[in-house]
């Protein structure tokens, strides 16, 4: 019988059971076998079901926001206020707000009732704690807005 590369993948780092039979196999051999022919024949790409779980939780955040909503984060992370982001993105100061009242619900940021935190700094921190945005997405936006400012200054 064939060795999978799991089984020899084991007993090269010393992990096999002495126990273990030398013909051990993966649980299911049909989902390898149509795994491996979905590979080879189909050309399809194949990713492990832990990495798709994984995945699956580091985008939940990112996935729920529209992309007027990141288009808005995005500009709320380089210190654009609600008229800016309006003119920018050719929308009304109304819907900014409405997108950032979105964007708060959807990255949890709570209410305040003492005011001593500002809502618009703590969606920017949880936005980054989420990684919903990255520092490299801001400095991109910041030289965006820099050309945008430029072409409408001319």
């Amino acid at each position: 019988m064939m060795r999978t590369p799991a089984f020899i993948d084991r007993r090269k780092h010393g992990l096999a059971h002495a126990g273990e039979a030398d013909t051990t196999m993966k649980d299911n051999v049909c989902e390898a076998v149509a795994a491996l022919r979905a590979v080879r024949v189909e050309g399809q790409i194949m990713v492990d079901p832990g990495v798709h779980r994984f995945q699956a939780r580091a985008s939940a955040t990112r996935d729920g926001l529209t992309d007027s909503e990141q288009n808005v984060l995005i500009d709320l992370a380089i210190s654009m206020t609600d008229k800016g982001i309006a003119q920018r993105r050719a929308m009304s100061v109304r819907s900014v707000q409405n997108r950032l009242l979105s964007i708060y619900q959807k990255l949890e940021v709570e209410e305040d009732d003492q005011d001593l935190v500002n809502k618009r700094a703590c969606a920017v921190y949880r936005a980054l704690v989420t990684r919903t945005i990255n520092v490299e997405t801001m400095i991109a936006a910041a030289r965006a807005l820099e050309l945008w400012l430029e072409q409408r200054d001319q």
